[in-house]
């Protein structure tokens, strides 16, 4: 159940992200409406496709599923092997420190 919630959590966060770069792009478009340059509008062109193409991903619910996909697959492969993850994560852990001491500037 948690990893459902973990999901659900990603993917609200994941949307609210996708809109957010959908309203920069298409004030970007509108900005560059009047610049006749080709290259600009073959850019142009491009972008507005591309945004639609990711409108049309996000609506039809594919963003929700594949965390939910995402989510099931790390739980499983977390019980199945539980002490290597906590061997991995215990290891990133440690290297992040050991940066973390290298990179400190009040030595």
């Amino acid at each position: 159940m948690r990893n459902a919630n973990l999901a659900e959590s990603a993917t609200l966060n994941l949307r609210r992200e996708l809109r957010s770069v959908a309203r920069d792009a298409e004030a970007l478009l509108k900005a560059t409406a009047e610049i006749a340059d080709d290259r600009v509008q073959d850019a142009r062109e491009r972008a507005a496709e591309a945004l639609q193409r990711a409108q049309k991903t996000v609506s039809n619910g594919y963003v929700t599923e594949y965390a939910r996909k995402a989510a099931y697959e790390t739980g499983r492969y977390v019980r199945k092997h539980p002490w290597g993850v906590l061997g991995t994560v215990g290891a990133l852990a440690s290297a992040g420190v050991i940066i973390g001491l290298l990179t400190r500037r009040d030595h």
